[in-house]
């Protein structure tokens, strides 16, 4: 494995761990998928039902961008959830998306 994969790898480790603990401070039980397994990377379980009307959120965490293939297949995974994509550029603030299926866009949270 080369020393850039390998980087990238820890990168995106690191962006997940930030994320899990902001989903976390956010009043969440957070479960996992580790190692890019499936197409969500968490799944947020509100620990109050007044949150979200007691919706769990299912997000995946991205590192500088997510390509529009990938963001297609996300808005289309049906599942009663709010759907959200997380993306965190290098040595900015996170970009936090929910997709908005009244009117069939990614929104800015």
């Amino acid at each position: 494995m080369s020393k850039k994969r390998l980087n990238s790898k820890k990168k995106g480790m690191r962006r997940e761990r930030e994320a899990r603990k902001i989903l976390e401070k956010e009043g969440y039980y957070v479960c996992a998928s580790k190692g890019s397994l499936g197409l969500w990377d968490f799944v947020g379980i509100p620990k109050d039902k007044n949150i979200l009307h007691g919706l769990p959120r299912v997000i995946q965490v991205a590192s500088n961008k997510i390509y529009g293939e990938k963001r297609e297949k996300l808005a289309a995974f049906e599942i009663v959830a709010e759907k959200e994509v997380w993306v965190k550029r290098d040595y900015r603030e996170w970009i936090r998306l929910r997709w908005n299926s009244t009117i069939q866009k990614w929104e800015l949270l």
